[in-house]
């Protein structure tokens, strides 16, 4: 059944923390005399963007498509991943798809080995890109110019959209982002990025589903 999705998930890191040190991980060492302590470990990264997948198409009613749009080119790479994670659970909501099903047990198995909840609940996934170019500075007058969506009325008007960032700032932008993508008229639109800054000057705007 499809559902809001929760931030009751998020990882929050402290302002004060210094991250983890150097010795516990194994850093290439053309990066080594770059760093001084890690602040998020690659496996929670991971862990926690598989969660986030799940959380997101749970969000989606079965069988509906979902347009995921990546904004470049800075969110390539949590694009990618996300992308990836939402792809493998799509396919244990299929009923041949259960390989590694028992990592997701948040719905009950019948004696037949078929998750009734998600049988045939896949939901089509559709890929689309975007630049945004942000004039948000002391002498302009806040507009945003988004390089791509003008091809992308036919694909998002009526559709479940996802707007992939890899990390929001105070805001602003993707608010008006939001404007222009809710011209189209889709089915619905929500926001996922990898990390939301805490800024004192900030629109207070907040994703839909964030990582920290």
């Amino acid at each position: 059944m499809a559902g809001e999705l929760t931030r009751a998930g998020v990882i929050k890191i402290d302002d004060d923390f210094a991250g983890y040190s150097l010795e516990s991980f194994l850093v290439p060492q053309h990066y080594s005399e770059d760093l001084e302590h890690v602040l998020i470990p690659h496996g929670l990264l991971c862990d926690r963007v598989e969660r986030m997948a799940l959380d997101i198409l749970s969000s989606y009613p079965p069988g509906e498509p979902v347009i995921c749009v990546c904004i470049l080119k800075s969110a390539v790479g949590f694009f990618t991943a996300l992308t990836g994670a939402l792809q493998r659970v799509n396919l244990l909501c299929h009923p041949g798809g259960r390989s590694s099903s028992e990592m997701y047990s948040l719905t009950s198995w019948d004696e037949n080995g078929i998750d009734q909840a998600h049988h045939n609940a896949t939901r089509p996934l559709f890929f689309e890109f975007i630049r945004v170019q942000s004039y948000m500075d002391d002498h302009s007058s806040g507009s945003v110019e988004i390089q791509g969506i003008m091809n992308m009325k036919a694909s998002i008007q009526g559709k479940n959209t996802l707007i992939v960032e890899d990390m929001i700032d105070t805001g602003a932008t993707m608010q008006k982002v939001l404007e222009q993508f809710e011209a189209f008229d889709p089915k619905s639109l929500k926001v996922a990025t990898l990390l939301r800054k805490r800024c004192p000057h900030g629109t207070g705007y907040m994703p839909d589903c964030k990582q920290g």
